[in-house]
């Protein structure tokens, strides 16, 4: 599920970009549709009109060029600001939450003028650099810090174990504060802040059967004084036993994942807002066999 950014004040119209969180658990990235430049993934420098004039050894330089960033009249090279997933091999293992990747441009003296010069990572813009990260760019800092999960699954009759077809299944998840409920996380840099909250929303129960339960709310954890009864918040009934199941690891069971949705609403010091869905996943195997009659 692509999940767009909604901002509602003080966007740019040039730029179509939007946040996307993956359905694996993965951290969410923004994805660049247009309005930048820069090498693999773009993102450009903030945006300067390239009518502010530095020097180099040549003479007189636009101080922002679109394909090159802003100047650093201290090592002589432009840098441009890269949007890149989290995931991608040019992070080297850096923190995409407390630093920025730079393409870096500098003079080889030569005819060639401005040569690429490789990706550098730093945790603030280099002197000279006009163009701080962008409010989505902070937004997103803070979503991928929030301290949000999948269910810590709770199943009756519990994993591990066995139920039977037609009787009641229990789904529930412990309830902790990355579990179930509501998380807040800031991110900031010099003169803008963006604080995001997330809250839980719904539990999908994928039950392996090919069916899936959507309960808005953590579920009821069982207790033995429940019997035989059916959950009144979060359960299921098998109508077919799972011994033909062919998981790797788990032959004769159900695969069961819980996916909760955590609807993000962030807000920055500059007055824009946006919103979002996140998805967090955790899975468990459950054995469901038939209910044997035997005759005299």
């Amino acid at each position: 599920m692509i999940a767009a950014v909604t901002v509602v004040a003080g966007a740019s119209p040039a730029q179509a970009d939007y946040i996307y969180c993956p359905p694996d658990n993965g951290p969410c990235y923004i994805v660049v549709t247009g309005g930048g430049s820069g090498g693999s993934g773009g993102g450009g420098g903030g945006g300067g009109d390239g009518t502010a004039k530095c020097r180099d050894e040549t003479g007189e330089i636009p101080c922002y060029r679109d394909s090159m960033g802003w100047y650093n009249q201290a090592e002589g090279c432009y840098y441009d600001r890269l949007t890149l997933p989290p995931g991608d091999p040019a992070w080297g293992g850096h923190d995409p939450n407390k630093g920025s990747l730079y393409q870096k441009w500098c003079y080889d003296g030569g005819a060639a003028g401005y040569v690429n010069s490789g990706i550098v990572y730093l945790t603030s813009p280099p002197p000279g650099y006009g163009g701080l990260p962008s409010v989505l760019e902070i937004a997103l800092r803070a979503i991928n810090a929030l301290p949000i999960a999948g269910p810590d699954i709770g199943l009756a009759p519990r994993p591990g174990g066995s139920g039977l077809v037609g009787l009641p299944v229990w789904m529930w998840t412990e309830q902790r504060p990355e579990t179930w409920g509501t998380q807040s996380a800031t991110a900031s840099v010099p003169g803008l802040s963006v604080t995001a909250r997330a809250t839980s929303v719904r539990i999908s129960w994928e039950m392996g059967d090919g069916s899936t339960k959507v309960c808005g709310n953590p579920g009821t954890p069982y207790t033995p004084a429940a019997g035989g009864s059916a959950s009144r918040t979060c359960g299921y009934q098998y109508t077919e036993p799972s011994r033909d199941q062919r998981i790797p690891g788990h032959l004769g069971r159900y695969r069961v994942v819980g996916t909760t949705t955590w609807h993000v609403e962030w807000t920055a010091t500059t007055g824009e807002t946006g919103e979002l869905d996140v998805t967090r996943s955790s899975t468990t195997y459950i054995r469901i066999d038939e209910m044997q009659v035997v005759t005299r």
